[in-house]
C-alpha cells in the first residue's frame, strides 16, 4: 500500500511539472530603460508577436498549431525585441537555440528573417482585432 501511494505522488510529482502554468504576462519579459508597460506591449505587437499575453488559442488563430512553429515564431519576435534595445529575461535566443533540437529553426539560422517593427503590424494583429475593448497598446 505504501509503495502505491508513493508511486501515485511521484506521477502527481512528475504531471505537475509538465503543466506548470505561467505565473506573469509576456510583457513582463522585456525591458528597456525609458520604456514602460505599454512601450513594451506595442514593441511586442510592433514585432509580430501575436498577442501580449499568448495563449495556444491566440496561436492557433493565427495558423501556428505546432509547437516548433510557436517557439520559432517567439524567437523571431524576441530577436526583434532584442535588435529594438530591449532584454529578454529568459537570455539570448542564440542561448535558447543551443538548448535542445532547435538549430533548424529559422531563427536559430545565420542571418535569420528578423521582422522589422511596423506600427502597422500591431495595429492589424490578431490581438488588436479580436478584443471587444481597444486597449491602449491597440490605438495608433
Amino acid at each position: 500500500m505504501k509503495h502505491m501511494i508513493l508511486i501515485t505522488m511521484f506521477i502527481i510529482l512528475i504531471l505537475s511539472g509538465c503543466t506548470k502554468p505561467r505565473l506573469y504576462p509576456a510583457f513582463m519579459d522585456y525591458s528597456k530603460p525609458g520604456v514602460d508597460l505599454l512601450g513594451v506591449k506595442k514593441a511586442m505587437l510592433e514585432c509580430g508577436a501575436v498577442s501580449v499575453r499568448p495563449t495556444q488559442h491566440s496561436y492557433e488563430a493565427v495558423g501556428l498549431y505546432e509547437i516548433d512553429e510557436r517557439s520559432n515564431h517567439h524567437f523571431l519576435v524576441v530577436l526583434c525585441m532584442e535588435r529594438e534595445g530591449f532584454e529578454y529575461r529568459h537570455g539570448t535566443v542564440e542561448q535558447a537555440c543551443l538548448r535542445g533540437s532547435r538549430m533548424h529553426f529559422s531563427a536559430c539560422q545565420p542571418n535569420p528573417p528578423i521582422p522589422e517593427r511596423s506600427i502597422e503590424t500591431r495595429l492589424n494583429s490578431h490581438h488588436c482585432k479580436v478584443l471587444s475593448v481597444t486597449p491602449a497598446h491597440c490605438l495608433p
